[in-house]
């Protein structure tokens, strides 16, 4: 089993998180792409090429967050916005082939104006869509639970993941996550088992560290 760590648990610069996260004994590190996603060195060659040399100095860049999705949500009922969703998921996979980053935290994030069974379908069919281009790089695209989203459950994820039937889509489980949504994480982890389960995040929900 690898242990990697989150670029926002060490709230600093990329290159400086690459350098933490080596000096602490991670394996690998998380990026998130955010918002401005345009902005983010994985946008351009030469970025994922500076990235490149930052992950060869020790830690391995293991993962990337689409955190841009809170923004652009696949979800949304304005094309264009899925449109940048799309644009997002896009790249980053080609990114993460290009890296050797294996895996994508895709939060099942909440869309504007559209109604949950509307949002839901538009969400089904953008990972139907990125699960294609996903297989084509090698790299596992990974639901993760989160709150006021249309994943808040184990049941959720696994529903989702079904219905875009991929072997590059699959589940990034958060148990704190599950726990704060009033579920029950160990019920959740062994319905999902390892079929479904890629990559887990570790934390304590109000916890400073892991076993408060």
């Amino acid at each position: 089993m690898l242990y990697g760590i989150r670029d926002g648990c060490l709230k600093v610069g990329w290159e400086e998180a690459f350098a933490q996260a080596t000096e602490l004994g991670f394996d690998g590190l998380e990026l998130d792409v955010g918002a401005e996603y345009q902005d983010t060195p994985l946008w351009t060659k030469e970025g994922r090429k500076q990235v490149a040399e930052w992950a060869a100095r020790g830690a391995e860049l293991s993962s990337v967050c689409l955190g841009a999705l809170w923004s652009h949500s696949f979800g949304s009922s304005d094309q264009v916005v899925r449109a940048r969703a799309h644009e997002v998921a896009y790249n980053t996979i080609d990114a993460c082939a290009e890296l050797g980053a294996n895996w994508i935290l895709v939060p099942v994030t909440p869309g504007q104006d559209a109604g949950d069974d509307e949002a839901r379908q538009y969400w089904i069919e953008g990972m139907i869509d990125c699960a294609e281009r996903a297989a084509q790089d090698r790299v596992v695209l990974c639901l993760e639970n989160v709150g006021r989203g249309y994943a808040q459950s184990a049941m959720d994820l696994l529903d989702m993941a079904r219905s875009v039937d991929s072997p590059f889509l699959r589940t990034y489980y958060d148990p704190g996550n599950g726990l704060s949504l009033g579920n029950d994480p160990v019920e959740e982890l062994e319905l999902l088992g390892l079929e479904w389960i890629a990559v887990l995040h570790a934390k304590d929900p109000g916890g400073e560290y892991l076993g408060e």
